[in-house]
């Protein structure tokens, strides 16, 4: 997987354990063959959701990009709103260590259509 879509990942990360139920994502994760059926069954061993949804991420970013693409196409079925927050490269401002303003890497540019189009054809 590409460095940006790792550095996405890895920025969103504790939100994205914090909301996302698994249940939700296999299924679509498994259908799409983003995860196998052996990576179903070593996340569904975990009892914690969260650890699951890490596991999850873990198993993606070993992968190439169309692991991104499938993680794009089951948030755009189970959760769009975080697909559109979390993808899109919001204006929020985080202050490094120096002091000054650093954005957060981006994929895409202000519009939902954008980050879709991208999740898309990557």
């Amino acid at each position: 997987m590409e460095a940006k879509y790792k550095e996405l990942i890895e920025l969103h990360r504790l939100k994205f354990s914090a909301v996302v139920d698994a249940d939700r994502l296999l299924p679509i994760l498994e259908i799409a063959e983003t995860l196998s059926n052996a990576e179903v069954t070593e996340i569904n061993k975990l009892t914690v959701n969260k650890e699951r949804v890490d596991k999850i991420l873990d198993i993606l970013l070993n992968k190439d990009n169309l692991a991104f693409k499938g993680l794009c196409f089951a948030l755009e079925n189970t959760y769009p709103h975080l697909l559109t927050v979390m993808f899109l490269g919001n204006s929020q401002r985080t202050t490094s260590a120096s002091g000054s303003d650093v954005r957060p890497a981006s994929i895409a540019s202000d519009s939902e259509e954008d980050v879709l189009r991208r999740c898309h054809s990557s």
